[in-house]
């Protein structure tokens, strides 16, 4: 006769310890209004609920990034042969995609608070800008966006700014560095 052993494991909380709070249960900042000056910017978001008895919201992190141009040169075949293309643009991020890049500046605040600063950013570099909460053992969602260049959000200035890059990127052809336009490569 076969005598079956059965083990019961009984999982008890530890008091005082915390779950990870998922991050669907970690309110969303929503951003509302972005302020540049000289050499930064302001970011302002509504007001969320701290309050989660839980996992307490313990900060608000303010990620910024710098937004790549992404240059993708090929050759274009025709009667007469062949001639190099080089096109740019900018990396596009929307509400669903979050860079896969280190973030340039990282700014902590307190969860109370409504805004935060960034200083010293670059005047010609455009700049992709979230929020998010987080507890002691969790992240919650990314915010809504903004892109910005200091100066300017106009999207064709955008465009030139990756023109600008194009221009002045030494090339290579054959080992040797090519100084001048893209375009001579």
């Amino acid at each position: 006769m076969w005598i079956l052993s059965c083990i019961l494991i009984l999982v008890v909380p530890e008091p005082g310890l915390s779950l990870p709070t998922p991050a669907d249960d970690i309110p969303v900042p929503h951003l509302r209004l972005l302020r540049t000056f000289d050499y930064g910017f302001t970011i302002l978001w509504d007001p969320i609920d701290t309050t989660n008895v839980k996992d307490p919201i313990i900060g608000i992190k303010v990620i910024t990034w710098k937004t790549p141009c992404v240059i993708k040169t090929y050759y274009r075949l025709s009667n007469n042969g062949s001639s190099l293309v080089v096109e740019s643009a900018h990396e596009d991020y929307n509400s669903t995609t979050v860079p896969d890049i280190l973030p340039e500046y990282v700014t902590i605040v307190m969860p109370d608070e409504l805004s935060a600063t960034v200083h010293n950013i670059e005047r010609a570099q455009w700049y992709h800008v979230r929020a998010l909460a987080f507890t002691t053992t969790a992240e919650g969602k990314p915010s809504n966006s903004y892109e910005f260049q200091l100066g300017s959000d106009d999207e064709k200035e955008k465009e030139k700014s990756c023109e600008r890059v194009i221009s002045e990127t030494p090339c290579e052809h054959n080992g040797l560095i090519n100084l001048q336009s893209p375009d001579s490569c």
